[in-house]
């Protein structure tokens, strides 16, 4: 690929919404985007070279989507909650070279905080919503059971014909 082509991908990929980090095979970070930092907090410039098994831990991911990759063979996704509170989707897929053998992985991140957030706020309503009918419902019920009490009486003050 000539220089101007490998630049021009570059930009494209720096400008993805998702994040992106790509491996070799053996979890070596050869590459990321900007939306990859923005989205897990992590700074790209002192994890390329790096491998991603060593930042498999409490401070920054429980577990990575790179391993769960290597060892399925196949596209993996994970929810992780990242050291910068946000809760994003990543995927993992495999490059596979000639012989079938994982070459590379891509990982695409996508921050889904704002949905979890509106899910969550959409469960309590719903939970405030069946509370509120249920309250209604007792009401009517005393209503209904009062008015049921006070047309008894009536029937029995109404003197028979």
């Amino acid at each position: 690929m000539d220089r101007e082509k490998e630049e021009e991908l570059k930009e494209i990929i720096d400008h993805s919404f998702d994040g992106i980090l790509v491996t070799d095979k053996d979890g070596i970070i050869l590459m990321g985007n900007r939306a990859y930092e923005k989205n897990t907090g992590v700074c790209l410039r002192d994890w390329i070279g790096q491998n991603i098994n060593d930042y498999v831990g409490p401070a920054w991911f429980k577990k990575t989507v790179f391993q769960l990759v290597k060892e399925n063979k196949t596209s993996v996704s994970l929810q992780h909650i990242c050291q910068n509170n946000k809760n994003i989707i990543a995927t993992g897929t495999p490059i596979f070279d000639e012989a079938g053998e994982i070459r590379k992985v891509v990982i695409n991140t996508r921050d889904v905080t704002e949905i979890y957030s509106l899910r969550e706020e959409l469960l309590k309503s719903k939970e405030k919503e069946k509370q509120l009918n249920l309250q209604k419902m007792a009401e009517e019920g005393k209503f209904r059971e009062d008015l049921l009490y006070r047309l008894s009486v009536v029937r029995l003050e109404i003197p028979p014909r």
